[in-house]
């Protein structure tokens, strides 16, 4: 299934806040899938670590996420 314009915009908002953590060096390289996989557990580990600072429920957090994902995916 093709993402709507909607849905691309999104993963480019992504993809550009995993990009500090794939390349923490700045590095012009293409990311590499492992790279990838790594960048984006080191992203949610670093936001579960910014909702226990700011008492936030992180994995009420993550229900919503999901519920708004199925939402936007919705054909």
């Amino acid at each position: 299934m093709k993402p709507t314009f909607e849905n691309m915009n999104r993963i480019l908002t992504a993809h550009r806040a995993l990009e500090p953590f794939a390349n923490p060096r700045g590095s012009q390289q293409p990311v590499q899938s492992d790279m990838r996989r790594d960048a984006i557990t080191d992203l949610l580990t670093s936001l579960r670590h910014y909702c226990s600072a700011f008492g936030e429920d992180f994995e009420k957090h993550m229900r919503r996420s999901e519920a708004h994902f199925n939402a936007e995916t919705e054909q």
